[in-house]
């Protein structure tokens, strides 16, 4: 992905806005992995996850935001827990049953970290019309903003002594399943 948004190759780079400190890192002849290191080295933090969010294919996308959203997040609602739980379902088993199970009607009396990872799921794939007369596809960038959304909501909840090394773990987690996906 970084060679694509030094080069122009894709629309990445005007998709993800990096900040001025983000964009001098730039270079063609870094890695995606030494990319985000140099970046969390120069406290890119949200620069990071927008660029795993945008870089992670779907479902690691949406694993990598669950996983973050459950392991560090504090005070989940039963709300919250059961948007995550349907989310882990449907990453088991992603039919188009257990997706629609993931956002029940509810689901948004405020916007939460779990909130952002069941729309990810959502809106993943298939229609998001209920009635089922027009099949109506959600682009990917959704996808991917509702990642960075979950992300950067749940930083914006870590505790001020906590989010140094918060920011830390998610990239880093980010960073694994990314050369994980590349590694299968």
């Amino acid at each position: 992905m970084l060679n694509e948004i030094t080069t122009n190759k894709s629309n990445a780079n005007e998709q993800l806005f990096f900040s001025s400190t983000a964009q001098s890192l730039l270079s063609a002849e870094l890695k995606d992995e030494h990319f985000l290191n140099c970046l969390m080295d120069n406290h890119c933090f949200s620069d990071a996850i927008a660029f795993l969010s945008h870089s992670l294919n779907c479902k690691d996308g949406i694993t990598w935001a669950r996983a973050c959203v459950s392991q560090y997040s504090q005070n989940l609602s039963t709300n919250d827990n059961y948007l995550l739980s349907s989310t882990a379902n449907w990453l088991q088993n992603p039919s188009d049953r257990n997706r629609q199970c993931v956002l029940p009607k509810k689901v948004f009396e405020q916007s939460t970290p779990a909130c952002w990872v069941a729309l990810s799921a959502y809106w993943s794939e298939g229609s998001i019309v209920e009635d089922k007369q027009e099949d109506k596809e959600i682009p990917k960038q959704l996808v991917n903003e509702a990642i960075y959304s979950a992300i950067m909501l749940l930083m914006q909840q870590t505790p001020e002594d906590e989010k140094y090394g918060t920011h830390i773990s998610v990239i880093n987690d980010g960073i694994d399943i990314l050369i994980n996906s590349r590694a299968n």
